[in-house]
């Protein structure tokens, strides 16, 4: 675990894929996809059971061990509909959220929860369009575009991003070897979460000058050096 301080906040960056904003007591993930391996398996497509489960595990102890009283999703809750109305993916979130009865949930909803549709409403969880504002800070799941990003930079008033939906990971060289992992980037007015779902593929980013980008390992978090980074 890292903490860093960005737009004034301190942020604990997890390396089981999530981001802990302390003065909220909020948790903070992107792109969980649920419901992916049985997608998958209803199309008689052979995947491993047990994907799912294991991300829910691992979201259970990143909740209990920050003590989060409120987690944000910043998009894709669920993979797609049919994954989603599988009895095994229903039958472990209402486990899941038994668990986590008195937490606060907030799902803003990405491309995938606009064909998957929104968490049944007995899980209680809320679900809003972007941009959801939590001052200083707005929360999306797609990343804004440059205009954006450079009227966040000038405007005084204008919030700060944080986003999902790129799955961003990095290639990191030493000579002839490489390395590719998944990464948080953060510049003066977006920071980019990687993608929380266990069973998923992530896109190669390329850092800008000044950008800072931390490496996950599935337990900690390193800082990388702008010159490994390609």
């Amino acid at each position: 675990m890292l903490t860093i301080e960005w737009q004034s906040e301190h942020f604990a960056l997890d390396g089981r894929g999530g981001l802990f904003w302390s003065a909220r007591s909020t948790l903070i993930i992107a792109d969980p996809h649920f419901g992916k391996d049985a997608h998958f398996r209803q199309r008689a497509i052979p995947v491993p059971h047990g994907t799912m489960p294991a991300d829910l595990a691992r979201l259970s102890e990143m909740i209990e061990s920050h003590n989060a009283r409120r987690l944000i999703i910043l998009g894709d809750f669920f993979h797609a509909a049919a994954g989603a109305r599988s009895r095994d993916t229903e039958a472990d979130l209402r486990t899941w959220r038994a668990r986590h009865a008195n937490l606060d949930i907030r799902v803003v909803r990405g491309n995938h929860d606009l064909h998957a549709g929104d968490p049944p409403a007995e899980l209680g969880i809320d679900c809003c369009d972007e941009p959801y504002s939590d001052d200083p800070l707005a929360l999306r799941h797609f990343p804004p575009d440059a205009w954006e990003i450079d009227h966040a930079a000038t405007v005084s008033d204008s919030p700060a991003f944080l986003a999902g939906h790129v799955h961003p990971a990095i290639t990191i060289r030493d000579g002839a070897f490489g390395l590719r992992a998944r990464c948080f980037l953060f510049r003066r007015n977006l920071g980019l979460l990687p993608a929380f779902g266990g069973f998923l593929g992530n896109g190669t980013i390329r850092p800008q000058r000044g950008d800072r980008v931390y490496v996950l390992n599935g337990e900690e978090v390193l800082e990388l050096p702008a010159t490994l980074a390609t």
